[in-house]
């Protein structure tokens, strides 16, 4: 029984020792918490700061219920526009969904770039044709009548910038 409260004692000491300590730390922590200029104590005592770092957190907190709200009507937005292009009912569904309009369409394109070629010889053709020639040379001298004119145009305006500019 001796060594026991022997044993006791001296736990009780190793106890009365590590609290010591800690108290002495923890009056240290608190002794730099308390320094005048440190964050801690400005956070604590200076009520402009914490004011300040109030409106930032809920200047933060609103602009996050905007984001919310952004990220919700985008991704509407993309559910949207994914069901329009799943849908059979829209242009671009049907383009993209339905094999039979667009071979129709790669078609139309392709009569379209071979009409294209066929206008442009036929062109070709009528400038050369000697019924038209002289429409297209008289309206040849015009356009180039015209670029002269508007050369002549922007160069007067351009020195005038410069004399402006002088």
């Amino acid at each position: 029984m001796y060594n026991d409260l022997k044993g006791a004692i001296a736990s009780l000491q190793r106890t009365t020792q590590n609290t010591s300590r800690i108290t002495e730390n923890l009056t240290d922590y608190t002794s730099k918490l308390q320094r005048k200029g440190s964050l801690s104590n400005d956070l604590i005592s200076d009520t402009i700061v914490f004011s300040k770092l109030r409106a930032s957190m809920n200047q933060i907190e609103n602009a996050s219920k905007g984001i919310d709200s952004v990220m919700q009507n985008l991704q509407s937005a993309s559910a949207s526009v994914n069901d329009n292009l799943q849908s059979d009912k829209t242009p671009a569904g049907v383009i993209l969904n339905d094999e039979k309009t667009a071979q129709s369409l790669k078609t139309t394109i392709q009569n379209l770039e071979s009409s294209t070629y066929k206008l442009d010889e036929n062109m070709e053709a009528l400038q050369h044709n000697f019924l038209l020639r002289g429409f297209f040379r008289r309206r040849d001298k015009a356009e180039a009548k015209e670029q002269k004119r508007l050369e002549k145009e922007a160069e007067k305006h351009r020195k005038d910038s410069i004399r402006a500019a002088q």
